[in-house]
């Protein structure tokens, strides 16, 4: 008899044949009763697992699932899990090649928003999962001069992400619960930059407007206040970028503020 360990590894192969055909040495260790016949008892893991795996594709992607139908998100996720090795795969890191294998999938003809949606929605996952830090006190640098500010490197939540689209990738997101013959959602020459962050045990998808979307990637890359309030100044006029770090200090999407 092969360790515990062994027999699991054979049973896992079994399992996955769905998928990825393997053969394994399990049959010879099974003991069943009479009449039992042991390809039936392995067909419920082995057929149950597909079914699991496109569970799991729904729950990482809903709005695409809502927005395709049923039968076509079905033949999609099939032709990606197909595409991929699973035999070292956990469950919540299933949808990680998704977005870029959706861009070269056919239904991106029909659907060429697919790609970014995609992405804000593994976005919106690892946003979920990941472990933020308590906010920065404002207190902390109450005493700070200009000069201080100039030098300051602000450093955001594990959960913080921009997803930019020339779609409307908001919107679209949003309508993950609505029934699909009653989204309406005008595409074209409606551009969205994404703000994903968690609050609490959700995860927000606001839109940003140019300006903080400029201002928040350029800090995100590493740049100091300074640098990113040049950057800002070249190409907006009249944004005031101290209410716009009042609302992430107040949103809890800073964890540190620190000078070079």
């Amino acid at each position: 008899m092969p360790e515990l360990c062994a027999l699991q590894r054979q049973l896992a192969a079994e399992i996955l044949a769905a998928v990825a055909p393997a053969a394994s040495g399990l049959r010879e260790h099974l003991r069943l009763p009479e009449g039992v016949d042991v390809e039936t008892r392995l067909a419920v893991y082995r057929n149950g697992y597909p079914a699991r795996l496109l569970d799991a594709m729904r729950d990482v992607f809903p709005a695409i699932a809502n927005i395709c139908g049923a039968p076509s998100f079905a033949d999609l996720a099939g032709r990606y899990l197909q595409s991929r090795d699973l035999s070292r795969t956990a469950l919540n890191e299933i949808g990680n090649e998704f977005p870029d294998y959706v861009a070269g999938d056919p239904l991106r003809d029909e659907l060429p928003f697919l790609p970014d949606l995609a992405n804000l929605e593994w976005k919106v996952l690892r946003s979920f999962h990941a472990c933020d830090r308590p906010p920065v006190d404002a207190a902390r640098f109450a005493a700070w001069d200009l000069d201080d500010w100039d030098r300051a490197v602000l450093s955001f939540q594990p959960s913080v992400a921009v997803v930019r689209s020339s779609w409307p990738l908001c919107d679209l997101w949003t309508s993950r619960d609505t029934p699909r013959d009653e989204i309406d959602i005008d595409l074209i020459g409606r551009p969205q930059i994404v703000l994903v962050h968690r609050h609490g045990d959700d995860v927000d998808c606001t839109v940003l407007e140019p300006p903080a979307a400029l201002l928040l990637g350029t800090l995100l890359d590493g740049a100091t206040l300074g640098q990113a309030m040049e950057a800002l100044a070249t190409c907006a006029d009249g944004v005031d970028p101290a209410a716009i770090f009042a609302g992430w200090l107040g949103d809890g999407l800073i964890a540190s503020v620190d000078v070079r």
